[in-house]
Parts: structure tokens; C-alpha cells; sequence
């Protein structure tokens, strides 16, 4: 299983399982609340962010996901669509960016939302 350290404080995280399904965890917990997403066979979902980059991502998703989640275009399309937008080498992750890097993302959705299909 991946090594995975909290965002938070740089600690270990360990797997753990919920009603929600599997999640990363802190082993300094509850001293340290780090948290991150985990697939259904355990695998990180991107890498673990400190809580200000957890908002932002939480905001990045609320920008961007309407668009392929609305049939604008698939998921995939839109994936593409924002890694060209944002200039960048290899495929774009939300759950990889920086708090910089989701403001960008928050950004450009809009911009794209309000015409701008570019």
C-alpha cells in the first residue's frame, strides 16, 4: 500500500474505513484532524492537502464539475479542456493542485461559464 503522509502536519496517515468508505487518515488523530480521500481498493485520491488546500479543492470541484457533470461535455473532455486551459505539461488533477492552483481553476470555469468557451 502507498506511503501517504498528512497534509496537515506531516505525519503517517494510515486507511481507514467509514460508512463513506475508505479514507485516509492521520496517525496523530484526533490531535490532528488530516484527512484524505481514498479509491474503494485504498489508493489515494491525488495527494493529502493541509485544510486550506482542502477548501480550495472543495471550491475547484464546485467550479469545474458542472461542466461535465451536465452534460456539457464528458468528464474526460473536461479534464483536457482544463489542463490545456491552465498550460499545463501533463494531465491536471484537482485533488494534485495547490490552493493557488484551484483559485486558477475557480477562475477559469467562470470565465469559461460566461462565454468564454475557448
Amino acid at each position: 500500500m502507498a506511503d501517504v503522509t498528512c497534509g496537515d502536519c506531516g505525519a503517517p496517515m494510515v486507511l481507514r474505513r467509514s460508512a463513506m468508505g475508505p479514507f485516509w487518515g492521520c496517525t496523530r488523530w484526533p490531535a490532528c484532524p488530516g484527512k484524505h480521500g481514498a479509491h474503494p481498493d485504498g489508493k489515494p485520491k491525488g495527494v493529502p492537502g493541509d485544510a486550506a488546500t482542502r477548501a480550495a479543492r472543495i471550491r475547484a470541484h464546485e467550479a469545474f464539475d458542472p461542466i461535465w457533470k451536465g452534460g456539457t461535455m464528458s468528464r474526460g473532455a473536461a479534464y483536457r479542456w482544463l489542463t490545456q486551459a491552465m498550460g499545463a505539461a501533463r494531465h491536471v488533477h484537482i485533488g494534485e493542485l495547490s490552493a493557488e492552483d484551484c483559485e486558477r481553476v475557480v477562475v477559469l470555469c467562470a470565465e469559461r461559464a460566461g462565454g468564454d468557451h475557448g
